[in-house]
């Protein structure tokens, strides 16, 4: 059984009615963590519980809303986590990460958004020996229209804007793996559009 415990402490301080702030600092410990084993042949692998991940970081978070109009929020988060066994970086998430997020409404129906997230380097779990995954920086964009015709909406949203290669980490070579991973990691999707169309019945 996968099992996980966490201590947090978390600050909020009202620097007046439009700022706020918040930090969080946490502790956790994942037992037992569930991942593919090779078998005694060497040629397959099955999903057992292996290893003890211990971490600790933080999160720092404001937001500020100058007006009805317009409000913006952004949060830095950091996160050391080390596989017990080995004594190393258990890899796979980024040490840092940064996102930030704005709204304007700038009429009555229309609202505009933007996002910016920054995904640092991630480093590779113990018995990977590629290369550290790199980061990237992608940005997000969305134009709303709050009843565009009778009881609908309209989103569009162009995501990953400047078509930011995207990559997630894959399952590694290592002892605890098979052959069959996959080598240049797992490619999130590139610039893209999508049109909602919401109706309230």
């Amino acid at each position: 059984l996968e099992t996980i415990g966490v201590y947090e402490i978390v600050f909020n301080y009202q620097v007046n009615p439009s700022w706020s702030s918040n930090l969080n600092l946490f502790q956790y410990k994942a037992s037992n963590i569930i991942t593919f084993v090779k078998d005694a042949s060497g040629l397959s692998a099955t999903a057992q519980n292996f290893g003890t991940q211990i971490g600790n970081g933080l999160e720092v978070e404001t937001s500020y809303k100058s007006s009805s109009f317009f409000s913006i929020t952004g949060n830095y988060s950091y996160v050391k986590a080390t596989d017990k066994k080995s004594s190393k970086a258990a890899g796979e998430y980024p040490i840092h990460k940064v996102y930030v997020r704005d709204e304007w409404t700038f009429s009555k129906n229309w609202k505009w958004g933007n996002q910016v997230e920054w995904i640092g380097k991630r480093e590779r779990t113990p018995t990977d020996n590629r290369n550290p995954l790199g980061g990237y920086t992608t940005v997000n964009t969305m134009l709303e229209n709050k009843n565009v015709f009778k009881n609908c909406d309209i989103i569009i949203s162009l995501r990953n804007i400047f078509d930011t290669d995207m990559r997630e980490p894959s399952l590694g070579p290592g002892p605890t793996s098979t052959s069959s991973s996959i080598p240049h990691d797992l490619p999130e999707a590139g610039r893209n559009m999508n049109v909602a169309l919401n109706y309230h019945f």
